[in-house]
């Protein structure tokens, strides 16, 4: 009996994360690569959303979709915090030819690259009320694709354009630009703790000299949030 209840807490320990990831819709947001952080362009294309579902016998399908689809038909999960692929990730190769091609075909090529390069993938989950972020990694050199479970359109993110986040790495303070006043501003660590909290300005600057070494979620009302990293 002990044996049994111990297995099953063990279970529910090792697969924690997974309901999250299979019951969002996950939409690509922006991605990590060489340090830099690249929010998704605006596009004539729709985003559709990115999607875990059971494919049987333990494993899942992945779709990560910006305008290509990047796709792994054997994921298992061997950890709460990492998942496979035997065969590793395919992505489509269509060229898009609309607004703002360079950014969005450079992009493209990036997320099939972060995914495509590795049969072994960290993610992360970070909790934000009924906000979540997924994070995916590509260990052999640290570049991320990052999913928030909701969408912004491309005409909101036309009227809305992310707000500049600098230095980033940062040391002792990150200043923030392009952004309202008095919107709510909250920094979070990757449990999705509450570290900060303020009203913003139309330039602001945030010590962080009393955060440890890592990364961080910067969430201002009404704006695309966005990640920084203390160094």
């Amino acid at each position: 009996m002990k044996k049994t209840l111990l297995f099953l807490l063990f279970s529910q320990m090792f697969f924690a994360q997974q309901p999250d990831l299979v019951t969002n819709d996950w939409y690509v947001s922006q991605i990590e690569w060489s340090g830099q952080t690249i929010i998704r362009p605006v596009s004539d294309h729709t985003l559709q959303p990115s999607q875990f579902t059971p494919s049987g016998n333990g494993q899942y399908q992945f779709y990560s979709k910006y305008f290509n689809t990047s796709a792994a038909n054997d994921v298992t999960f061997v950890s709460t915090d990492t998942f496979t692929t035997a065969n590793g990730f395919s992505c489509t190769l269509q060229y898009y030819f609309g607004n703002n091609y360079v950014a969005v075909n450079d992009f493209d090529d990036k997320h099939c690259q972060i995914l495509g390069g590795s049969t072994t993938h960290p993610y992360q989950i970070i909790n934000n009320g009924t906000n979540k972020t997924l994070i995916i990694s590509n260990p052999n050199n640290g570049n991320k694709v990052y999913y928030n479970n909701y969408y912004l359109s491309n005409r909101e993110a036309e009227m809305k354009p992310g707000f500049r986040i600098f230095p980033n790495p940062a040391l002792e303070e990150i200043h923030i630009e392009n952004v309202e006043k008095n919107k709510k501003v909250q920094i979070f660590d990757l449990s999705g703790k509450l570290l900060e909290s303020s009203m913003s300005k139309e330039k602001m600057s945030i010590n962080i000299q009393h955060f440890t070494k890592g990364q961080y979620l910067l969430k201002i009302e009404s704006y695309p949030s966005q990640f920084f990293l203390k160094e």
